[in-house]
């Protein structure tokens, strides 16, 4: 017996450490490639079915619903096993049902992940530990049946009358106190951590208005020369002027995080140089990121040898540790866990790269630039990183409309790095 129940144990907490980290990561996205892998920072599948309206039932994040049934199951087991096994028997006769609709319920999503095609791997790992249990709970309650005489009819007669002795009476309203208090207390820790992450988000309201205020302002750009820095191949075009040691486009790489996962395969993501360092950038009078030249030279070379997502992720990934004294020997040692570091940096000095950084630069004096990150979406810019949820609003409509490329505009800034003149 003992060794059934140390499997179902270890399920349990298996299931309760993964839907965890689903629920923590639907909070706050992103935290749980820090513990787990479930894709790269660009397509997460994780993090894109934490952000779908499939992620919540009732107003609550499935997730919850998980924590919750794996740590009922748990302190059930563990209940029983510390009674001596007086109690193993109903315990796992309770359980058993309880995994069997866990198996329903996992159907079902896995249906939707089909669906969405978001293959959410710690999903999936929750399935098959939900399979496991589910094989132990009937195994172990056959050979309980077999020891004891009853088979599981005589189990399950047994546990639906009610307890014919005081003490069967006690524990029957115990455990369902406790059925009761361990729903309460997680939802209740669900709750805190929705208030605590502001997930709520912005209102609606808000929102909107400041969509209609994007909206009211007058098209620039109209259209802008291929970048060979792209991410993404989807149907909408969104381009950012950028330095990549500006601690605002730092920021603006984790709402692309974001966008990335809520538009799945909708958008494409193209970079434009505006280094804050008059190194090479005619338009900066005063150098702002020394070193920002250095790092703008890196993305070019990364995307003509064929790395530049793997780099760009790098880069950013490292960004807080490199950020400061950024220098060629930096951007080569972050090419060197991808690339040969000395062919990068040929590819850093040659002419092509000087010829990229400057028709960039002359093309943001060109277009009046000021601030980094500047973003463009259908013609009209944006100046610094607004939250997501907004910047996400404005990609929906702009999907909706049917646009092929984005250009954005002036207020709404949540950050931005300006020139001096």
């Amino acid at each position: 017996m003992r060794k059934y129940s140390m499997a179902l144990i270890a399920l349990f907490v298996a299931g309760a450490v993964l839907s965890g980290i689903l629920l923590i990561d639907h909070y706050h996205p992103g935290i749980q490639e820090r513990i787990v892998s479930c894709g790269d920072d660009l397509d997460n599948p994780c993090r894109a079915l934490g952000l779908s309206p499939y992620s919540v039932l009732f107003g609550a994040p499935v997730a919850l619903y998980g924590l919750y049934f794996y740590l009922f199951m748990l302190f059930t087991l563990l209940a029983a096993d510390y009674s001596g096994g007086r109690y193993r028997g109903d315990a796992v006769a309770v359980l058993l049902p309880a995994a069997i609709l866990a198996l329903i319920a996992d159907v079902v999503l896995a249906a939707l992940l089909i669906k969405t095609g978001l293959f959410c791997k710690l999903c999936i790992a929750t399935y098959a530990i939900n399979i496991l249990a589910a094989a132990v709970l009937f195994v172990l309650l056959g050979k309980i049946g077999r020891d004891g005489g009853t088979g599981f009819r005589g189990i399950y007669r047994g546990l639906l009358g009610m307890p014919r002795t005081p003490d069967g009476r006690a524990v029957f309203s115990l455990f369902i106190l406790f059925g009761f208090l361990l729903f309460v207390a997680v939802f209740s820790a669900g709750g805190m951590m929705k208030a605590n992450a502001g997930r709520a988000g912005i209102p609606a309201r808000e929102i909107a208005a400041h969509v209609n205020d994007f909206y009211s302002t007058p098209v620039e750009v109209h259209g802008l020369p291929e970048s060979p820095l792209t991410l993404g191949d989807g149907e909408l075009g969104i381009s950012v002027f950028t330095d990549f040691l500006c601690g605002a486009c730092y920021q603006l790489y984790l709402v692309e995080k974001e966008l990335f996962a809520r538009h799945r395969g909708r958008i494409r993501m193209a970079y434009y140089h505006y280094p804050l360092d008059g190194l090479c950038n005619p338009d900066v009078k005063s150098t702002r990121y020394p070193g920002s030249c250095v790092a703008s030279r890196a993305m070019i070379a990364a995307s003509r040898l064929g790395i530049f997502r793997e780099y760009f992720l790098a880069h950013f990934g490292d960004f807080e540790r490199i950020r400061h004294g950024y220098t060629r020997e930096t951007a080569s040692g972050t090419a060197a866990r991808l690339i040969d570091a000395d062919d990068f940096v040929r590819e850093m000095e040659s002419p092509e790269t000087d010829a990229m950084l400057s028709r960039d630069t002359a093309l943001a004096a060109k277009l009046g630039i000021r601030a980094t990150p500047t973003i463009i979406i259908g013609g009209r810019k944006i100046e610094g990183t607004p939250p997501a949820e907004i910047l996400s609003a404005i990609v929906r409509r702009e999907i909706e409309r049917g646009l092929p490329d984005g250009k954005p505009r002036q207020s709404m800034s949540k950050g931005s790095t300006s020139i001096s003149r």
